[in-house]
């Protein structure tokens, strides 16, 4: 929860802390990414993860990423070190990891959970750059039922052994 010195903690998570939360609850405890601004939130909370009021998260990992292609296989290999990874990406972020995510990924059939800001205008078609045959299958974060979308798309990651993506609309 929220506080400010000197008041009472507020019973209001916001959508950054709600989806990192129910990540950590998953088992989720390396993060890497590219930082935009749809994603502005979810990085803050990151770096101040080990000062974070929630202990689930004073033990996450996040090693920020020069490129998204950097970030892929960065998460890439935390996965493969044991536990579940998730990259944050931009709109633009995954065309640029596509060599990443097709190379390591989907050949060594190595689950990953990708998180792709992108504007709400966009959300049903594919994140630029992965045509239909590329693309992972994903789920679009529903900002009223946080917990549940990132719940479908860690069991559609693990049911498949392959990324899955996470499309989040509103800013975190």
């Amino acid at each position: 929860m929220t506080t400010t010195p000197g008041t009472a903690p507020s019973r209001h998570i916001d959508l950054a802390e709600a989806v990192l939360l129910t990540l950590a609850r998953l088992g989720f405890g390396h993060f890497t990414g590219v930082p935009c601004a749809t994603l502005h939130g979810v990085f803050r909370l990151l770096e101040g993860a080990p000062r974070s009021p929630h202990p689930e998260l004073r033990d996450l990992v996040y090693l920020p990423a020069p490129h998204e292609d950097a970030a892929v296989s960065m998460a890439t290999g935390m996965a493969l070190t044991g536990g579940d990874a998730a990259v944050f990406l931009a709109h633009t972020g995954p065309g640029h990891a596509l060599a990443a995510l097709t190379a390591l990924n989907r050949a060594y059939e190595v689950p990953l959970l990708v998180v792709v800001g992108r504007p709400a205008k966009d959300a049903e078609e594919e994140p630029d750059g992965l045509d239909a045959q590329f693309a992972p299958p994903g789920v679009v974060l529903d900002p009223l039922r946080p917990e549940e979308a990132v719940g479908e798309c860690y069991r559609l990651m693990q049911r498949t052994r392959r990324p899955a993506v996470l499309i989040v609309t509103e800013p975190l």
